[in-house]
């Protein structure tokens, strides 16, 4: 089947395509939550891409306000109203015969030589019909006769889509959209549904969106997005570019792989994943960073003290991307991770840090599908991942992954830690884990320098140092 495209970022994808040509599509949900902005984002590219939009109005009371909001929004163009876009409100007509209202809407379409017809709201048409009936009878006119023109219809309303038997239009709609906005705690979180979706295989279940200057933009969730075909990497390393590290670790994490750096604190778990993406960077690979915490400004001056050259590095094959833990949607992070690699031809990724990223799911249930769900997908595409967890623990021998953290579920697992030895502060490192390699079980120290990160031979590591790691 060829689907008509809307335009909204990534809806067509949770919808299976599009919508149909002569389908009826319900747009639901309650006052605020974007009906009226995602009907006229797809009516608007529906009219760039050469087709023709008949927007018929409800409300009793002039586009003037409904016009000044559309200017805001980037999708809105004044040159299309009148040509390839037609605005008509259509209240006064249907209150003063309701009965032909029918056949008025059909009049216009066929005048207007639409290809879609959106009508906002149907809720205003609902309150001018004397019983159930002659809504009903209005809707199926409507769905048989713009159906045999092959108009698509959109029809925004307020109803609940749960009860299908009491709605007359959501039992005959092809397609129901269904737009949600609520506060979970202290945060707003926007979540759109498929229920319905006749002749096409849609994404089930909800997946978050949001409305800004562009318009609606839906983050499919993770977790419903299919697995890219596996990218045939070998024995491919993606080394650190540390001599010692890399060493220890057969070459360097393999090509596809995801590695967990953690530590507690000051350990320098930013630093390494830094000289990660540089190293890569250097090798033509391009990088993508993901922080909750340091902004680029930031970043750029921890590396600038130690002499890492990540300005030159962002403005050639490094990419960065900030997020405030409190206020983002893990699934947006999902879809942008995914842009890149399209896009852009990314091949290694840092999450800094992954605690931010799966607290910001607030299914709780979610979270170690959301993780496993990412990690197929950047071992599929062959993009090689660091994803770095903090600890809080005091200097030891026991720091490491906690009881309930998820990043055994990772290939790999780099340890930094704090030890104390005659009154001094040291780091060290050690390799816990690689699934699909050998690695050296030794436990090596480092420095923070100028360069970054310098890790120590055993023969350079104090003695000292691992004599008090032995006994802890």
């Amino acid at each position: 089947m060829e689907f008509i495209e809307t335009g909204v970022p990534n809806l067509d994808f949770v919808l299976g395509g599009g919508l149909a040509p002569g389908s009826l599509t319900m747009v639901v949900g309650r006052p605020g939550s974007g009906k009226t902005i995602l009907s006229q984002q797809i009516a608007f590219h529906h009219a760039r891409n050469g087709k023709r939009a008949l927007v018929l109005t409800t409300l009793p009371e002039p586009h003037v306000k409904l016009l000044s909001n559309l200017r805001t929004l980037a999708f809105f163009d004044e040159g299309l109203l009148g040509d390839r876009v037609e605005l008509i409100n259509v209240y006064r007509p249907l209150r003063e015969d309701f009965a032909g209202a029918g056949t008025t809407i059909l009049r216009l379409a066929r005048e207007f030589r639409a290809d879609l017809v959106v009508i906002d709201s149907y809720d205003s048409i609902r309150s001018l019909a004397a019983d159930e009936t002659g809504i009903k009878e209005l809707t199926y006119e409507l769905s048989a006769g713009l159906g045999l023109l092959g108009v698509a219809v959109i029809v925004v309303s307020a109803l609940e889509p749960r009860d299908y038997v009491l709605n007359t239009e959501l039992a005959i709609a092809d397609h129901i959209i269904t737009l949600r906005s609520e506060v979970q705690g202290a945060r707003g979180v926007r979540t759109l549904e498929v229920p319905k979706m006749r002749g096409a295989g849609q994404r089930l279940g909800l997946h978050a969106y949001e409305i800004d200057g562009r318009g609606v933009r839906v983050h499919p969730r993770q977790e419903s997005v299919p697995l890219p075909a596996e990218t045939e990497l070998g024995n491919e390393r993606a080394p650190f570019g540390l001599a010692e590290l890399d060493a220890m670790m057969g070459g360097g994490p393999p090509r596809g792989s995801s590695t967990t750096i953690v530590g507690n604190p000051g350990t320098g778990k930013t630093l390494l994943s830094l000289q990660f993406l540089l190293d890569g960077q250097r090798e033509g690979e391009r990088g993508l960073f993901i922080s909750f915490h340091e902004t680029e400004q930031q970043l750029v001056a921890k590396a600038s003290g130690l002499g890492l050259e990540l300005p030159a590095a962002l403005n050639d094959g490094f990419e960065f991307v900030h997020r405030v833990p409190a206020e983002f949607d893990p699934d947006e992070v999902g879809m942008i991770v995914r842009e890149c690699i399209a896009r852009d031809g990314v091949r290694r990724l840092v999450v800094d840090g992954l605690d931010e990223l799966l607290g910001g799911l607030l299914d709780r249930e979610r979270r170690l599908g959301f993780l496993t769900s990412l990690l197929a997908y950047l071992r599929n595409a062959g993009v090689t991942s660091c994803l770095i967890e903090e600890v809080s623990a005091a200097t030891g021998g026991t720091v490491g992954p906690g009881s309930g953290s998820l990043s055994a579920y990772a290939d790999n697992i780099v340890l930094l830690r704090h030890l104390t030895h005659d009154a001094t502060l040291h780091r060290v490192v050690s390799i816990l884990k690689m699934r699909s390699s050998d690695h050296d079980r030794t436990i090596r120290e480092f420095t923070i320098g100028p360069g970054g990160l310098s890790i120590l031979t055993l023969a350079e590591s104090n003695s000292g140092v691992l004599d008090v790691l032995g006994q802890l």
